[in-house]
Parts: C-alpha cells; sequence; structure tokens
C-alpha cells in the first residue's frame, strides 16, 4: 500500500471511482476533477494497491466555516489558509471495507498537523457520519447544498 499526492495522471482513475461512489449530481466534471486535482495538489491524495484504489480531495481556506461557494472555487490551495475543506474521500468499491479509507484518512490528518491547519471541515451523508465521528470530527449542523436535494452533514475536526 502506498499513499502519495494526487497527480493529472491519476485523472482517470479517480474519475471512475467518483463514477462508482456518487450519483451523477454529486459527482464533479472531468473538467473540474482535472482543476481540482491541479489546483489542490498540496492537499490531495491517493491510495495504490498496483492501481489508485482511493483518493481524498481537499483544499485550504482562511474561512472558519463551509459555504456553498467553496465547493465552487477552482484557485490554488498553496497552503493558503488555516482551515481544510476535504471535499471528496472515496474509495473504489471492490477495496471498502478494508480500512483504506481509514488509513487515507488517517495519513490526510497528520499531514495537515504537519501544515499546521486549524480545522479540517467536510460534508457527508448521515450514514457515513459514524466513520468519521471515530476520527474525533464532531457535527456542527445539517444543510442542503445547492447543487443537491438531500440534507448532508457538516463535521469539523479540530487539529
Amino acid at each position: 500500500m502506498n499513499i502519495r499526492i494526487a497527480t493529472s495522471k491519476d485523472l482517470f482513475r479517480l474519475l471512475f471511482i467518483q463514477h462508482k461512489a456518487f450519483s451523477s449530481s454529486e459527482a464533479c466534471s472531468v473538467k473540474k476533477m482535472k482543476k481540482r486535482i491541479e489546483s489542490f495538489s498540496e492537499s490531495s491524495y491517493v491510495i495504490e494497491e498496483k492501481q489508485v484504489i482511493g483518493y481524498l480531495i481537499s483544499f485550504f481556506t482562511s474561512e472558519d466555516k463551509i459555504t456553498d461557494s467553496l465547493f465552487e472555487r477552482s484557485r490554488s490551495s498553496k497552503s493558503e489558509g488555516e482551515f481544510v475543506i476535504l471535499l471528496t474521500l472515496a474509495i473504489d468499491r471492490e477495496y471498502q471495507h478494508q480500512n483504506y479509507g481509514t488509513f487515507l484518512l488517517e495519513h490526510f490528518i497528520k499531514e495537515m498537523k504537519k501544515k499546521n491547519k486549524k480545522k479540517i471541515f467536510l460534508l457527508c451523508k448521515k450514514e457515513k457520519m459514524t466513520f468519521y465521528f471515530r476520527f474525533g470530527f464532531q457535527k456542527l449542523k445539517e444543510v442542503t447544498p445547492s447543487h443537491v436535494s438531500e440534507t448532508w452533514q457538516v463535521l469539523e475536526l479540530m487539529l
């Protein structure tokens, strides 16, 4: 197993995993995924076993909260801001329930601590909350983002 920074060479594998993990309203386009990989290179990772089996994309911000507008941003994340927005954590279905998501999230949290970030924020579906609670995330509130019709949970982790 290897965890490394995501690169543009990973694009199509990440899109494949995303397609299996998210609905079309939740998934981002090829163009947006490519832009995220390039723009958020300091804070986006892949986990490999012979091939990429999962990924995590995040970015840095100076805002101490999650807003809809944050999810539309595609600017550089080069160490700007004390806070982290975890956009996506996805593991290929064939590799789920084998601790790869745990390994990837633990690695990510350690890296964000090394970068002296203060908090990690994320949105997740209610059924995924217990996974994040194991790492110390706490629920802040429920929201319905403009790009989906479902209610999502806003979680934060103090670093």
